[in-house]
C-alpha cells in the first residue's frame, strides 16, 4: 500500500508533501488493513478527487489485498471516521517502519 500526503498549509503545486509505501507482512496487519478498507468501503466508494480547500490536505491511498485494488483520493477535513480510522492506520504502519512512535 502507499499513502501520498500533498497540500497543507505550506503547499507548493507540484510538490508532494510525503510518500510512504508499507508492505504488510505481519498477519495481524494484513487483516486489521481488511477490516478497516471494508469498514471504510473502501474498494467501493465515491473517489472523491482533489475537491478541497487551498490550504487542505489531500490523501491518495493504494490498497492491494488479495485481488482487490484500488487507489482513493480523499480531501481533509475527513468526515468519515472509518476513512480517517484507515488512514491513521497506514500512517501508524509507516511511522512504525520509519522508526517513528506509532500512533494507532
Amino acid at each position: 500500500m502507499t499513502l501520498e500526503v500533498r497540500g497543507g498549509l505550506t503547499h507548493f503545486p507540484g510538490l508532494v508533501s510525503k510518500t510512504v509505501s508499507v508492505t504488510c507482512t505481519d498477519p495481524r496487519d494484513v487483516d486489521q488493513l481488511a477490516e478497516f478498507a471494508d469498514a471504510a468501503l473502501f474498494f467501493s466508494r465515491p473517489d472523491q478527487g482533489d475537491k478541497c480547500g487551498p490550504d487542505a490536505r489531500t490523501y491518495l491511498l493504494r490498497i492491494e489485498l488479495g485481488e482487490r485494488s484500488r487507489a482513493l483520493t480523499v480531501a481533509d477535513p475527513i468526515n468519515d471516521k472509518e476513512v480517517a480510522r484507515l488512514i491513521r492506520f497506514v500512517r501508524a504502519l509507516a511511522a512504525e517502519r520509519e522508526g517513528q512512535s506509532p500512533q494507532r
